[in-house]
């Protein structure tokens, strides 16, 4: 297994660069999150930096000499989880020809980022905490356990909170590694790094072009700058990329944009419009008005928001704890990832 190359400042999704109070407490947290041995959770919307948040902590600490690690909890079938990660001793099954000694053991030393945790499955979870609890694993067809010494990160796209309330994650596990919590708040909550990955963009891909950093028109970044960005870092990478694609002029305008981006943008410009007027029943009680509204908006916002609890909470402007309160006041019944009845 080959260490993977240093993130640098450059990296794309890099969340540290914005000059927003996120971005520098951000920068100015890490050294000393690094600087630890605990274990850290990043928490953020995907396209949001998480990975390289998770490769920057290991390069500030004091294993950054040693081997760094990515496991996708989300790409490897279940049955082949254990052999992945704890590895085998020849024999163990039909084609172990020789031993391997897993992922774990073969970054020990270093340190292992468990991606999308939120997304390991249960049958997993508690052979990764007892490797955790007692630093070390057992490979298949193994009779004793070998030592391990690793750092443990872990990068998730959803609550780690909200999962273990939904009993999709294990309670020892979440408290085991959620010792550090990293929470990068969406772009849309940036407005004054939408504008500068704006800018930088444009001049990082202008440069790799070879062709001098176009102007944009007041109306098309005010599309740009009004846009909620769903796809955080990422999406506005690929938006810049597609308007450089579609002109080779120095002045930019919406009528220049790729079209399906111009239509994501032009439908965000529409929701960002007063809210209507909303008829109401007659003879309603001030109290069944506010209630009858929240209902709605919940409602609505549940759709928007793929039925996904966190992303709720994120576009109704509420902690977790907010959001539960509400729900349980209205007496609504929210499922994970559908529509029920209530909604």
């Amino acid at each position: 297994m080959h260490p993977q190359s240093p993130l640098t400042t450059n990296t794309l999704d890099d969340p540290l660069l914005g000059p927003s109070e996120a971005a520098r407490a951000l920068r100015r947290r890490l050294p000393r999150i690094a600087a630890a041995s605990s274990s850290v959770v990043i928490e953020s919307e995907s396209g949001n930096g998480r990975e390289a948040i998770a490769r920057r902590v290991h390069d500030l600490s004091r294993r950054s000499r040693e081997s760094y690690f990515n496991f996708d909890c989300s790409c490897v079938p279940e049955d082949l989880l254990p052999r992945e990660l704890f590895g085998h001793r020849a024999g163990a099954f039909t084609g172990a020809d020789e031993d391997d000694p897993g992922k774990l053991r073969a970054t020990s030393g270093g340190t292992f980022c468990l991606q999308h945790i939120d997304l390991l499955p249960n049958s997993g979870q508690g052979s990764l905490l007892r490797a955790i609890q007692q630093k070390e694993v057992i490979p298949l067809g193994a009779s004793k356990a070998v030592p391990i010494d690793l750092r443990f990160l872990a990068t998730s796209g959803r609550s780690l909170d909200e999962r273990v309330d939904a009993g999709a994650f294990r309670e020892d596990l979440y408290y085991r590694l959620i010792v550090v919590l990293v929470k990068i708040p969406p772009l849309r909550e940036r407005p004054e790094d939408i504008s500068f990955y704006l800018d930088h963009y444009l001049r990082r891909s202008s440069r790799r072009e070879r062709r001098p950093v176009p102007t944009l028109r007041e109306d098309l970044r005010s599309l740009l700058l009004r846009h909620r960005w769903p796809g955080n870092l990422v999406e506005l990478h690929g938006a810049v990329e597609g308007l450089l694609a579609f002109s080779d002029r120095d002045f930019l305008t919406p009528h220049q944009a790729p079209p399906a981006l111009l239509q994501r943008l032009e439908r965000g410009a529409e929701s960002d419009n007063p809210v209507r007027e909303i008829q109401l029943p007659s003879e309603l009680t001030y109290k069944a008005a506010r209630e009858l509204f929240e209902r709605q908006l919940l409602q609505q916002s549940w759709r928007e928001s793929g039925y996904d609890r966190n992303a709720l909470a994120d576009r109704l402007g509420l902690q977790m704890h907010q959001l539960r309160h509400l729900i349980k006041r209205l007496q609504i019944d929210l499922r994970d990832g559908r529509p029920n009845d209530c909604l």
